[in-house]
């Protein structure tokens, strides 16, 4: 309230229109000691000239004038993105509702009746440049924190990326190949904040930072884990959105985590009764989308992974499940009027569509088939190569 308390009214722009000379004559006379600077028009086409170049704070604006009204004026100045946020008060001898109602449709903030009274303009006139004044520090404000919050988010999620790469590659690179999924599907699902699915999908492992390194080197080892240990990573969607609810905007991602490893059918974690529709619908996306990719990672198509995930009948979401079914089997047929080429990594472009899996020379699956190739997979692969070699040729789909 500080801001809007130190409001001074002097220097303040007002654009007086009036085709009569001894009305604007009044208008001055009633504003000028006030200490604002004024400009004077006598038709809407000169208002329309000179608005761009004036840029006033206010328009005090006659209906009755000679070429285009004052209603048709303020329209065609709402209509432009100079004029539209500069309020217009019409000055009129009419007294008709429905030439009220007009005036406010055509963009009119408020009505001045003749005869003119003095105090009465100098009253609205303040009234609503306070008004512009407090939108505009409150514009001013809320640009303001909103790039606070926005550093924050970006700086908070820059470290938790950072934090999980460094703890497990592979659990970060997984991360990625669900997100790829999801930009693919997101559409295809019909919703509509994909960004909050991305990051969900990213940062949903974040919790496995929080679990004692011997025990996630027995868990890699597939060596027995005790009661208390097994309990740790069925609590790890829980304590990612813990981890995740209190930055800025990622409310939403907290919760799509949270319930990530729910079942349709209310099995999974966390334990409760929640099921159904009740699970968030970016949660559900998710659960199948994390089982998507680990099938195909277990050497399985995109095709076959489905027809695979159809048999769970319980635990996914049927109509997302049907719908990702439906679109890709459509994308399969498509694909398959394309021909299979085989190509070296030398040979290998932006924008190919890797046909069958691509693997390391020791078996490890780099690319699963559908995938595009982006300019990140090609270094991907070519450090790969460098690194442990991959097996050639690979095989990508080209139109006939």
């Amino acid at each position: 309230m500080a801001e809007y308390q130190n409001f001074d009214q002097t220097n303040k722009r007002i654009l007086l229109v009036d085709d009569t000379p001894s009305n604007l004559a009044v208008l001055r006379g009633a504003l000028e000691p006030e200490g604002y600077r004024l400009a004077f028009a006598s038709s809407g086409n000169e208002t329309l000239e000179i608005v761009p170049e004036l840029l006033p704070d206010l328009i005090l604006l006659d209906v009755m004038m000679p070429g285009i009204d004052g209603f048709e004026t303020c329209r065609r100045l709402k209509a432009t993105e100079i004029g539209l946020n500069i309020p217009v008060i019409f000055i009129t001898a009419r007294r008709e509702t429905q030439d009220v109602v007009e005036g406010f449709q055509a963009g009119g903030v408020d009505y001045i009746r003749k005869p003119i009274q003095q105090e009465e303009v100098c009253a609205r006139v303040r009234n609503h440049l306070e008004l512009l004044y407090l939108r505009r520090s409150l514009k001013t404000q809320y640009d303001k924190t909103r790039e606070v919050l926005e550093e924050t988010l970006n700086g908070s999620v820059s470290i938790l990326m950072e934090l999980l790469t460094n703890f497990d590659s592979n659990l970060f690179s997984r991360g990625t190949r669900v997100r790829e999924v999801v930009r693919e599907i997101a559409d295809v699902l019909e919703y509509d904040e994909t960004w909050q699915l991305e990051l969900a999908a990213m940062l949903a492992p974040i919790g496995n930072i929080t679990i004692p390194p011997h025990i996630l080197y027995k868990k890699s080892k597939k060596a027995p884990l005790s009661v208390r240990e097994e309990e740790l990573f069925r609590n790890i969607p829980k304590t990612s959105m813990k981890l995740l609810e209190n930055i800025p905007h990622l409310k939403d991602v907290s919760k799509i985590v949270l319930y990530h490893r729910k079942g349709y059918d209310g099995s999974g974690y966390p334990p409760g009764t929640l099921e159904g529709k009740s699970i968030p619908l970016g949660s559900r996306i998710l659960v199948l989308v994390f089982d998507l990719v680990e099938l195909e990672a277990s050497g399985l198509n995109r095709m076959q992974a489905l027809e695979k995930m159809k048999e769970s009948k319980s635990h996914y979401d049927m109509d997302l499940l049907r719908t990702l079914y439906d679109h890709f089997q459509n994308q399969a047929q498509e694909d398959e009027k394309k021909r299979v080429k085989s190509v070296t990594l030398e040979g290998l472009k932006v924008g190919h569509v890797i046909a069958k899996r691509v693997d390391s020379v020791d078996g490890t699956l780099l690319l699963s088939p559908g995938q595009i190739i982006t300019q990140a997979k090609l270094l991907l692969l070519k450090n790969h190569h460098l690194i442990t070699g991959i097996k050639e040729p690979i095989q990508v789909l080209v139109e006939e």
